[in-house]
């Protein structure tokens, strides 16, 4: 369970049960594919998706060898442009 709030600082909260389960609160929860934290900021959701991005294209380089830039440049245009 979250709490989305920016400045609402609750002292305390009564524990929530669910089917015979207490709910705790957790900081950030993924729904959809998208990181969301109790302050509803994307820092947490960008750097996720740099990270990834980033290994990508490392695996991206590392396949395409010995080329120069420029085409590799080229091969990253073709592959991720939507033309």
């Amino acid at each position: 369970m979250i709490l989305f709030t920016r400045k609402y600082k609750p002292e305390t909260l009564r524990p929530i049960t669910f089917y015979g389960h207490q709910l705790e609160l957790s900081k950030q929860v993924k729904y959809l594919g998208v990181v969301l934290d109790s302050k509803l900021n994307w820092k947490e959701h960008v750097d996720a998706k740099y990270k990834r991005a980033l290994a990508a294209f490392y695996q991206l380089r590392r396949v395409a060898g010995d080329i120069s830039f420029d085409c590799f440049r080229q091969q990253l245009k073709t592959l991720f442009c939507k033309y």
